[in-house]
């Protein structure tokens, strides 16, 4: 890729375990709106690897058209490269794609963070998609997290751990021999007449927690109409609202009141969480939170990243 006139572009992408986003916009000018937004598959480092990484940016180049591929800079922020050697993998593989392009890799959730808060630090952001996690900044310009260990040991109140109950609660009812409207709702969407059929799709055919995922909206569809959906609905709400609170036992927050914002896809079901995080968010806490709405996106996000790092 080359420059293409005198026009310096930013290639920003955040990656998560549902879909791929990216913009094109203008280098140094965070407020000009981009020139051009693209979206592709998932592209959770931890789920699709190095030829899924591969996949995924191919897809998103080859939608640019000729007088946008003079990329200058790019920042992308990925799940799945929390960890150094994930993120070293990654940064190779973009690099490869990407040849003598600088760029600058994060995770998803950091670009999410800078989004939210507009550089502010302190505030604690918590991801509410397809996995979970809680997001602070320290003083030192370093993050601190808690959850976001995936959905085989974790992501607590995500679309992928409430899917994944849906599932049990159709389970559980199966051996009862009492079938409530929800279960009935995921047998049908499945495809199942009997819920033991679940067990053969988990195990056998591969049913992820991408695809436990996209049975959420079924759980929020089914509130005040099915006792395990409401269950479920006030379980994730409050363990959404503890992801808030192990962060606050671990830093000590000079401000009387912790700026606090959700960003994710179960933000479109808010309405249905907001009390049981609420709730629990203030049991027992003696630090005070304001839910404050986001400043930005994660695409924001990597252009204010962009200019902090400097990037000309």
């Amino acid at each position: 890729m080359t420059e293409s006139g005198s026009q310096r572009l930013l290639l920003v992408i955040d990656g998560g375990g549902t879909k791929t986003r990216a913009l094109i916009a203008p280098i140094n000018d965070v407020q000009t709106l981009p020139l051009m937004r693209l979206e592709a598959g998932p592209s959770n480092f931890g789920q699709v690897g190095r030829e899924g990484l591969k996949a995924v940016m191919n897809e998103l180049v080859g939608k640019l058209p000729p007088s946008f591929r003079g990329i200058s800079a790019v920042v992308a922020g990925m799940a799945g490269v929390g960890r150094e050697t994930e993120r070293q993998m990654a940064q190779d593989t973009m690099s490869e794609l990407l040849p003598g392009i600088p760029l600058l890799l994060r995770t998803d959730a950091e670009l999410a963070y800078y989004g939210a808060f507009e550089f502010v630090r302190g505030g604690i952001l918590i991801i509410a998609g397809t996995g979970s996690i809680a997001w602070t900044r320290l003083p030192d310009g370093s993050f601190l997290r808690a959850g976001g260990w995936g959905p085989l040991l974790g992501d607590e109140g995500s679309g992928a751990w409430i899917g994944r109950e849906a599932l049990r609660g159709c389970l559980h009812e199966g051996e009862t021999k009492e079938s409530g409207p929800l279960s009935r709702a995921v047998l049908n969407t499945l495809g199942l007449s009997e819920p033991s059929g679940i067990l053969t799709l988990v195990y056998q055919r591969g049913l992820d927690s991408r695809q436990w995922a996209t049975l959420a909206p079924l759980v929020f569809e089914h509130a005040g109409k099915d006792a395990k959906a409401d269950a479920i609905i006030t379980t994730a709400g409050a363990a959404l609202a503890r992801l808030a609170k192990r962060l606050l036992m671990q830093v000590p927050f000079a401000a009387k009141s912790v700026p606090t914002a959700v960003v994710g896809g179960l933000t479109a079901h808010w309405s249905a969480l907001e009390q049981p995080f609420l709730t629990e968010l203030t049991e027992d806490n003696p630090t005070q939170c304001e839910l404050v709405k986001p400043i930005g996106d994660a695409l924001f996000g990597g252009r204010l990243m962009a200019q902090e790092a400097g990037i000309r």
